[in-house]
């Protein structure tokens, strides 16, 4: 299979639950939405990893972040306020919202940040992800 089949060369699922984290890798792989997918439990890990493949330039940088906003460590709004502080945050980054919420507060919120392009209801989709794709 050729990589030219994927939508996007490498996506980041930053979520704590690892039975969403499961579903999603299935749901990226069976759609070919990805070539390759990373994960992590926290924000505060993902700012970390963020930031070292922006300094060493070690792994490709993610075109597409799938962020839950309820996390224990750094939750989704600290991570976007943290990140929003960075050289990372003008970069060509796009975060997909991925949360349970359903709170309209939240997803108002969630527009005030430039980065973040979408909201989207748990659990991921094959639907979703052609949304996204188009």
């Amino acid at each position: 299979m050729s990589n030219s089949n994927y939508k996007y060369q490498s996506v980041l699922f930053i979520d704590d639950d690892p039975i969403t984290l499961m579903l999603c890798k299935k749901v990226i792989e069976k759609t070919q939405f990805s070539l390759h997918v990373d994960t992590l439990t926290n924000g505060k890990d993902a700012l970390k990893y963020l930031n070292e493949i922006y300094e060493k330039g070690s792994k490709i940088y993610p075109d597409l972040i799938f962020l839950d906003l309820n996390m224990p460590v750094m939750d989704g709004w600290e991570f976007l306020d943290a990140l929003s502080k960075t050289n990372l945050y003008d970069s060509n980054l796009n975060i997909i919202i991925l949360s349970s919420t359903i709170d309209p507060k939240d997803i108002e919120k969630a527009k005030n940040y430039s980065i973040v392009k979408n909201f989207i209801s748990k659990p991921i989709t094959s639907e979703n992800l052609l949304r996204i794709s188009k």
